[in-house]
């Protein structure tokens, strides 16, 4: 927050939009702004002065235009700024004064051009499976149809956990083993592989990556970025998430409770779904395994403990999985 060191009764408080941020040199730059005077214990009001000094700065600090505008009855003003062809590149500075104070508005003059060709990343049909080879393709099309042939692509790929969840099961959880969130810390990920290469004829590139790693302690997502230049030297980046999972399918278990009377029955929720949500049928063993910890006391004076998990299967049962099923 900004402090406010004047000490005058009434504060002027101003803002000034263009209509886009970035500009060609050129362009014409549109403006608009709106003023109000702020007093304590009043509402805000337009100000009683009605002359507004405006001073643009180009990115040398070169000022380029100062003018004098006069607020509407709506205390609003608006003005443009018709840009040369040679002007500088940059950050601009648009500066209001009112009533001794002063409101900035910024906007930039690039050299830039629109996009002229897209890109497509598709991972294997089918999906991928972790401890296998990772495929990838890129297409690369002109908006006008025609393919973006010969064409320099630089690649990576990177791996990070991968949070399951399905729209329509919530409480499920799909993670193998004892995952939880903190350990989903690392949005970027582990670097997997780098490389470059070209666009064949149809505009196309293929990369096949192996994963050094074999095991995971749950389903992964594989970030394949993609970067391409054409002839015209133009560069377009596009990055694709491809998940990967031990198989066909994950299964999810919900339980109806987090404690559980003792003594009573408690009922536990199945599912088993494709990478699209979708329920598949199949057959799982579900295990009800028995935690508890087992402390004995080290030493008479530091009074520590020393404490060892204990776990036991109290029960094993075959089941059929179709939809959500109840065990």
């Amino acid at each position: 927050i900004s402090s406010d060191r004047l000490a005058t009764a009434t504060r002027i408080r101003g803002f000034i939009q263009s209509d886009r941020g970035i500009y060609r040199p050129g362009d014409t730059v549109h403006f608009k702004g709106i003023a109000r005077q702020i007093a304590k214990d009043a509402p805000p009001r337009v100000p009683a002065a009605k002359n507004v000094a405006v001073e643009i700065s180009d990115s040398r600090g070169t000022v380029i235009s100062k003018q004098t505008l006069k607020l509407s009855k709506y205390g609003g003003f608006g003005f443009d700024l018709p840009l040369i062809a040679d002007a500088a590149l940059g950050d601009y500075a648009v500066r209001a004064k009112l009533e001794n104070q002063t409101f900035v508005e910024y906007f930039s003059v690039e050299e830039y051009r629109p996009v002229t060709f897209e890109l497509g990343i598709t991972g294997k049909e089918g999906g991928h499976r972790l401890g296998m080879p990772l495929e990838a393709s890129l297409k690369a099309n002109y908006l006008f149809g025609a393919p973006v042939d010969d064409a320099e692509v630089a690649w990576s790929v990177r791996r990070r956990d991968k949070w399951v969840s399905f729209p329509g099961f919530d409480g499920f959880s799909f993670e193998k083993g004892e995952r939880w969130y903190e350990e989903y810390s690392d949005e970027y990920g582990e670097f997997i592989e780098e490389g470059s290469g070209r666009t064949d004829a149809a505009g196309n590139f293929s990369l096949l990556v192996k994963d050094g790693k074999t095991e995971f302690d749950g389903p992964q997502d594989y970030v394949v970025e993609m970067r391409v230049t054409d002839a015209s030297t133009q560069t377009v980046s596009k990055s694709s998430v491809i998940a990967a999972y031990y198989g066909d399918y994950v299964l999810g278990i919900r339980n109806e409770n987090w404690v559980a009377p003792a003594g009573k029955p408690f009922s536990i929720d199945l599912v088993a779904l494709d990478e699209k949500g979708t329920p598949v049928t199949t057959t799982a063993r579900l295990s009800l395994v028995r935690s508890s910890w087992e402390c004995r006391r080290i030493g008479m004076v530091q009074m520590r403990s020393d404490c060892e998990e204990k776990k036991t299967v109290a029960m094993v049962k075959d089941l059929k999985v179709t939809g959500i099923t109840k065990a």
